[in-house]
């Protein structure tokens, strides 16, 4: 049984996610989610 990976990145520079996006693409992770407002993210998560 594969389990799937899962994380969240939160950088304000575009160029870093995408680099820490590829990264962890090679180490399998399958759901990687980005965004470049940790605030906004933050509020989200607490609804």
């Amino acid at each position: 049984m594969s389990l799937d990976k899962k994380i969240l990145i939160i950088d304000d520079e575009k160029d870093i996610l995408n680099l820490i996006e590829t990264v962890l693409q090679k180490e399998r992770f399958t759901k990687i989610y980005k965004n470049l407002n940790g605030k906004r993210v933050y509020t989200y998560l607490i609804k």
